[in-house]
């Protein structure tokens, strides 16, 4: 494909599926994983 000029469609993303150049920012809860990760339990329990 190196020397293939022709990109096959099914490589070719729509425009509506293109990502944008300027994202909006995604809000999103804090998750706080280091109860789970050092295996205490009543951590984890509080941030569920």
């Amino acid at each position: 494909m190196k020397n293939e000029s022709k990109i096959p469609t099914k490589y070719i993303w729509l425009d509506d599926e293109k990502p944008c150049v300027v994202a909006q920012e995604l809000h999103v809860p804090l998750i706080d994983l280091r109860g789970f990760f050092s295996g205490d339990f009543t951590a984890t329990q509080q941030n569920i």
